[in-house]
């Protein structure tokens, strides 16, 4: 069975419709649907993304695209997190491979977790306003690897840190997204490479707590 260290997995592009309403239960004055509003068009009294305005827009009468002969997604794009951080860990001799869209790539990702051995799933959170895609993300890993960890680092954990009080920052962590490792950078590289070394080359009980900017998962709690 092949072995890989780390599997990075692109983003999740949940169903705008239905992500858009999910934040917008938060209140339209919350700082997700804020944010979120900014990114958005409203068209034919539905929620619009820049690519969806532009592929509803790059038809003939006959509904062909005009420029391209498929519709423009994420699929073909390489996340810069990810391009940065496999280039950080291929330097020092770390293995990887990744996906670039959770949602047009999940039978690729079905089949890698279950057919390889890999130490670690690494989850960017660049892009993400909202736990929704990331519990997707977890869920789904969860579902087809129970020996892999997760590793969750980026943006959303870090502003998850700054915002919550402790109480709330442990039962996000620990009971609704429930990966193994939260690092608190906005790029984190280096307290990812002490991570996979920890769980590459720690032999009897792994010790995390000398790890700065992490928060990980014990049978009971985050520290």
């Amino acid at each position: 069975m092949k072995t890989i260290d780390c599997l990075f997995v692109g983003h999740n592009e949940m169903d705008f419709v239905t992500y858009e309403s999910s934040i917008r239960k938060m209140g339209d004055n919350s700082g997700a649907y804020r944010d979120l509003n900014l990114n958005f068009i409203r068209y034919q009294n539905k929620p619009c993304t820049a690519s969806e305005i532009f592929n509803i827009f790059n038809t003939n009468c006959s509904g062909e695209h005009v420029y391209h002969k498929s519709p423009i997604n994420i699929i073909g794009a390489i996340s810069p997190a990810i391009a940065y951080l496999a280039t950080f860990l291929d330097r020092r001799n770390y293995t990887f491979d990744y996906i670039s869209s959770f949602q047009e790539e999940k039978q690729s990702l079905k089949e890698k977790l279950i057919s390889y051995n890999i130490m670690a799933v690494v989850i960017p959170t660049t892009l993400y306003i909202s736990v929704f895609p990331i519990i997707e993300i977890v869920q789904f890993v969860r579902q087809y690897n129970v020996n892999t960890k997760i590793i969750l680092g980026g943006p959303f954990v870090a502003t998850q840190v700054r915002t919550q009080d402790k109480k709330s920052l442990e039962y996000l962590f620990h009971s609704i997204i429930g990966a193994d490792f939260y690092v608190n950078s906005s790029q984190g590289e280096a307290t990812l490479v002490k991570i996979l070394h920890r769980l590459k080359y720690g032999e009897g009980s792994l010790h995390f707590h000398d790890i700065p900017n992490l928060y990980y998962r014990t049978q009971t709690h985050c520290f």
